[in-house]
């Protein structure tokens, strides 16, 4: 017997609005999910989510929607129109701008769509970046009272074979000390198995280490931007790196972006960064000596997929058990990226310094803009060079291994005006790490508090990756780091 069709929000989002422009369509050709799904080249699943504005649509499945559909383009065009109205910041419902503004979000990553108050439908948008293209993530608000380090949220009995659950969970307090905590539904379900139960209600301990603010908020935005574009990939990622993993038998490879068009942009960052940490591991082998590394990541957007892609975790792993004397990285940072980039995304840059330093590599930051367009590269100086370029490219990969004079000598003298002018120059972890949240214009002191709160839950509480190729390791290991090396001052 056929499921009745979820209920549609069109006037909530425009996301909402293609959402239920698809299903009109759908409708009028006769077809299920499921056949436009394999009409489509994709799933009846994915065709669902988009309907209920689950999932983005992304521009290529929207072209095809329309071929199939024959709509005379009505869906790709209404797929601009949804991109094209995502706002520029965080807009709270007035009645509760005080919760929200308590958390110092003064520029943010994300919408709030929907009605702030307890009971009511809402939605978080995550806004799309350079190459993040955005997500959803539904939230349910309750009530909430404050506890000694936690607040009490109560909540309905969970209900297994509910169609809809919300990703997040809200609380909501009132009073003076007014703020939004979150809690995943994942751990909300466990949490709700071993509550304390008040008859159909259910009362959840929510650690204030989840407060949202500017540090879990951009957490929270790079997990959901990643997730989404990864878990849309996941096969065809698989199917691709079989025939790309062809290319590891070269000394030097390039492989251009035709090779990966049907991907997304972050699913090309994956493939990029991880045939590149491959090359690089086994290239280092024939380093003599701690290397020096130069990465391209300047914004926070770039440097999160270290704190959260798994590889990227494994490959810092084995490059600090390879050079256990310690190697340093580089990163050029101009003043100017500086000022324009939202707070939340300037702590994920810092959380990136931070996991570096916790594996016993040594930042160091280049204002200088001159060097923002030097590619990758790992210098044994005086003696070769391994070229490993996935970041601002105009393929998925640049990777060689060189022995050539000039461009060691070049890579010499951008490695050491890094070494003589970097902007956080100090002889400790600390010292660098408080510098650069100076450079970056964020309180350490704070910083450091919140990092130790977190350090103590982990995010997996708040915003645990679907994508098995994600981790929250890295995020994890680096608030633990800042926690203990602020408190302890080494």
């Amino acid at each position: 017997m056929p499921q009745p069709l979820k209920t549609l929000r069109p006037g909530r989002s425009a996301r909402d609005w293609f959402g239920a422009e698809l299903r009109h369509w759908r409708l009028k050709r006769g077809l299920t999910q499921a056949e436009l799904g394999r009409q489509a080249w994709t799933s009846g699943s994915l065709i669902g989510k988009i309907e209920t504005a689950e999932r983005d649509c992304p521009e290529e499945l929207a072209r095809k929607l329309d071929e199939v559909l024959d709509t005379g383009g009505v869906l790709g065009r209404a797929q601009e129109l949804v991109r094209s109205r995502r706002p520029a910041m965080l807009i709270p419902a007035p009645r509760h701008e005080s919760a929200l503004a308590e958390t110092g979000t003064t520029q943010s990553l994300w919408t709030w769509n929907g009605d702030a108050s307890p009971g009511e439908s809402a939605s978080l948008e995550a806004l799309p970046g350079s190459f993040f293209g955005g997500a959803t993530v539904e939230v349910g608000i309750h009530h909430a009272s404050r506890g000694s380090g936690h607040v009490l949220v109560e909540t309905p009995e969970d209900q297994s074979g509910a169609d809809h659950r919300p990703r997040l969970l809200i609380g909501l307090s009132d009073g003076d000390d007014r703020r939004m905590i979150a809690l995943n539904e994942r751990r909300a379900r466990r949490a709700r198995r071993e509550g304390r139960h008040s008859g159909d209600r259910v009362r959840l301990r929510i650690p204030d280490a989840y407060v949202l603010d500017d540090l879990t908020l951009g957490v929270l935005w790079a997990v959901s931007s990643l997730d989404s574009a990864l878990l849309y990939d996941d096969a065809l990622i698989t199917e691709l790196r079989e025939e790309l993993d062809a290319f590891a038998a070269f000394r030097r490879s390039s492989a251009g972006r035709d090779m990966v068009a049907e991907l997304t942009a972050v699913s090309q960052l994956w493939v990029g960064s991880d045939f590149c940490a491959r090359y690089i591991l086994q290239q280092s082998e024939r380093l003599t000596s701690a290397p020096d590394f130069w990465t391209r990541e300047r914004t926070g957007e770039e440097a999160s997929t270290w704190l959260l892609f798994a590889h990227k975790h494994d490959y810092l792993r084995a490059l600090s058990n390879r050079f256990p004397s310690g190697a340093t990285r580089s990163f050029c940072l101009p003043e100017a990226t500086v000022s324009k980039a939202p707070r939340a995304e300037r702590i994920l840059f810092l959380l990136t310094a931070a996991l570096m330093e916790s594996f016993g590599i040594r930042v160091q930051v280049s204002d200088e803009p001159a060097y923002g367009a030097v590619e990758g590269f790992v210098l044994n100086p005086g003696e070769q060079a391994i070229v490993a370029n996935w970041l601002g490219s105009d393929g998925v990969w640049h990777v060689d291994m060189t022995d050539s004079t000039p461009t060691l000598r070049e890579y010499t003298d951008v490695t050491g005006y890094a070494h003589a002018h970097s902007v956080i120059s100090a002889d400790t972890s600390r010292g660098r790490l408080c510098s650069l949240a100076e450079y970056l214009d964020v309180n350490w002191a704070w910083l450091v508090s919140r990092c130790a709160q977190i350090g103590a839950y982990g995010f997996a509480g708040l915003a645990p990756p679907s994508s098995r190729l994600l981790s929250t390791a890295g995020v994890d290991r680096a608030c633990r780091f800042i926690g203990r090396t602020g408190s302890s001052g080494r």
